[in-house]
């Protein structure tokens, strides 16, 4: 099996699944029926007819399939005839216990496979039984009873379904059900499974499903449920005095006196033919073989019947699947109408004219050699291939048989375009907390919008996971690249985010989705920010050293070194602070030296980065008083890690630290670290932050 087979079979599958079916997915053939002849005429003798009511055919027996089993009410006997009405024989219940019929009114034929296959059922009216012959006329045995063994009360219909069950039809509305064993053994009983009442002898028939129908003089047909729930009613304007369904394509036939109607199991009016040919239609059978139908005619006392007439294939339907740029799947269903297919084709084209002047061509798959010639929808498949992208095509099917050639309704299909073409591209207006992110799309495709749209959106994280998404925007539909951009906002100063672009045009059967290359940005660092550093109030033994510090919102541990020489600069103080905003510190040293010259730094530093002052230089006044007798020039100071910042400003240090910043309220922390969540998170984040500060901090208490 090469490809483009094994793709058709899978592709029949899914058409199956969606319909119901594999292969015979379409309803019944739509056929219509010409007067075949007639057989019959009144009296008594062989081949003649009183009052005929009923008629059935068997299509299982050996040597006597299609003959046709007639019954004629006014002789209480059945003959029957061959399929065109040769005379073969006749049976009068002389084997019964009841040694004869008694107005027998329905008749009915076990065409299964089953054990009482061939068998004849004869309504005894006159006597409340079923009688059960052979196709010969011998005597088998009876029904009598039904529901709890009860005897059967007046009989007015008896049906045999496909796998050989026997229904038999009360006048009170009771449906009774039997085995299809020799012996017929009850099996349910089911009342007022119909809704009328009903006058005289009832039209009764059974489907392949078990669904029920009846029908009588005075109303229409009725069908229910074999459960008995009413399914619906149907049928022509006037009573129905026989009724027949053909287990082959499940139709249903109701005789009208002069016509006979063809339905479908759903009740609608396929044909109505027999005009001209019927006086008195009452009982009708359907040869599921030969597709012909019997009608006995009580006022003619004859038997007419009813050839199909040879017609051209049906062909129904028309669907595509598993469309890409350059193929298509397509589907339809042939009816070959019971006659061998010679051609099964579906044609193909740009413009709707050219499928009946220059089409191209393919096969069906099956192919018509291989589809049975049945009565009943094929559902067919080809592989259209070497198609132009993003473009229409009109498509139909064609089947040909002996009688004549058909056209299937002109579908179309859209191929798919070409995907978006993208390329991610740089970020620009990189800033601690934002940035904006760029690519250029393509949509590739253009004349058709309702596919051919094209949106983007940009995918980012701080890893390769990308689950962060910008909103959709619209690139929208041509040949042209399109700049695009999106500005991100809330992000994390000094990370690494990873990007890229996505875009999709707009096909509702298949999108195309293209991911653009990977890029990566990382945002801008916020080290503090130290300004303005310079001294006061500078005496021989003192100075003020001051300056102003932008912590950036952030946990900020800002310290000051000092010395007489450049060389040895070393920690004097230190302090913390995340104040959103820039603040001023100072500290006054004391106990210095006169006249000499210092050499001092002051560093700063968050988690972002490292700032200070570079060395800077103040020299104290000169005096004649006499100087302390051990100036202190160290200290023991704690000596603090740059990045261990202390939860609170540093205590007060002893030596030569006479002032240090003065310690925050809980409302001033809770303040800052509310801003510096703020600044520093988007609003996903923020609202966690802000939890913990109020934790943190809370409000009225002093640290």
């Amino acid at each position: 099996m090469n490809m483009p087979r094994r793709v058709l079979v899978a592709s029949l599958v899914v058409a199956g699944a969606l319909s119901g079916a594999l292969v015979f997915a379409a309803p019944g053939a739509l056929a219509s029926y010409g007067f075949g002849g007639s057989f019959g005429e009144e009296g008594s003798g062989p081949g003649q007819f009183k009052e005929p009511v009923a008629v059935a055919v068997d299509e299982v027996a050996p040597g006597v399939e299609g003959d046709v089993y007639v019954l004629d009410r006014g002789n209480d006997r059945v003959e029957w005839f061959s399929s065109s009405g040769v005379f073969v024989g006749e049976f009068d219940g002389s084997g019964t216990p009841a040694k004869s019929f008694s107005s027998p009114e329905a008749i009915a034929i076990d065409n299964s496979a089953g054990p009482s296959k061939g068998d004849v059922y004869v309504e005894d009216t006159g006597h409340a039984v079923i009688d059960k012959f052979t196709p010969s006329g011998e005597y088998v045995g009876q029904i009598a009873t039904g529901q709890g063994g009860a005897a059967f009360g007046e009989l007015v219909g008896v049906s045999v379904d496909q796998a050989g069950e026997v229904w038999v039809f009360q006048r009170s509305k009771e449906v009774d059900n039997y085995t299809s064993g020799v012996t017929n053994e009850f099996i349910e009983s089911r009342e007022e499974v119909f809704g009328n009442a009903f006058e005289g002898q009832a039209a009764f028939a059974v489907d392949s499903e078990d669904d029920l129908y009846v029908s009588g003089s005075g109303h229409f047909e009725e069908k229910a449920s074999s459960s008995g729930g009413f399914l619906q009613e149907f049928g022509g304007a006037g009573p129905s005095l026989g009724a027949a369904v053909d287990l082959a394509t499940g139709n249903v036939y109701l005789s009208e006196a002069t016509v006979v109607g063809e339905f479908t199991k759903e009740s609608a009016t396929i044909d109505a033919f027999g005009s001209g040919h019927l006086t008195g239609a009452a009982g009708l059978a359907v040869n599921a073989t030969n597709e012909r139908v019997y009608v006995a005619d009580s006022a003619e006392n004859s038997v007419v019947f009813f050839n199909q007439v040879p017609q051209p294939p049906a062909v129904a339907g028309g669907s595509s699947l598993e469309i890409t740029r350059t193929s298509a799947i397509v589907h339809a269903t042939v009816n070959p109408e019971q006659q061998s297919l010679s051609a099964c084709q579906f044609q193909y084209a740009l413009q709707e004219a050219q499928l009946s002047s220059s089409p191209s061509t393919t096969e069906c798959f099956p192919g018509a050699g291989e589809i049975p010639p049945v009565s009943s929808g094929v559902t067919v498949a080809a592989l259209l291939e070497s198609l132009a992208p993003n473009t229409t095509y009109y498509y139909r099917l064609t089947a040909t048989n002996p009688t004549g050639t058909s056209e299937g309704a002109t579908e179309q299909l859209l191929t798919l375009p070409e995907p978006p073409q993208v390329a991610t591209g740089e970020a620009t207006g990189v800033a601690p907390y934002s940035a904006t992110i760029n690519a250029i799309v393509n949509p590739n495709a253009a004349g058709h919008p309702a596919q051919d749209d094209t949106t983007y959106q940009f995918q980012y994280s701080t890893d390769e996971s990308f689950t962060s998404q910008t909103p959709v925007g619209d690139a929208g539909e041509g040949t042209s690249p399109v700049p695009v951009q999106a500005s991100l906002e809330g992000l994390e100063p000094d990370r690494t985010y990873h990007y890229r672009v996505l875009a999709e045009n707009n096909n509702d059967k298949t999108p195309q989705q293209v991911l653009g290359e990977p890029r990566t940005f990382t945002t801008v660092a916020t080290p503090p920010v130290l300004s303005g550093a310079g001294i006061g109030q500078v005496t021989q033994s003192s100075v003020v050293i001051a300056a102003t510090l932008d912590p950036r919102g952030l946990p900020t541990r800002w310290e000051l070194q000092l010395a007489t020489s450049p060389a040895t600069l070393e920690y004097r103080t230190a302090g913390n602070s995340s104040s959103p905003e820039a603040e001023a510190i100072g500290v006054q040293l004391e106990n210095l030296l006169p006249g000499v010259t210092y050499y001092y730094r002051l560093t700063a530093e968050n988690p972002d980065g490292t700032t200070d002052t570079g060395i800077l230089t103040f020299t104290t006044t000169t005096t004649t008083t006499t100087p302390p007798a051990t100036p202190q020039t160290t200290s023991p100071y704690p000596s603090f890690p740059l990045l261990g910042i202390p939860p609170d400003v540093f205590p007060t240090q002893t030596g030569t630290i006479v002032t240090t910043p003065k310690s925050l309220t809980n409302a001033q922390k809770l303040k800052n670290a509310l801003n510096a969540c703020h600044r520093k998170h988007n609003k996903r984040k923020r609202t966690r932050c802000e939890h913990e500060a109020h934790k943190k901090f809370p409000a009225g208490k002093h640290h």
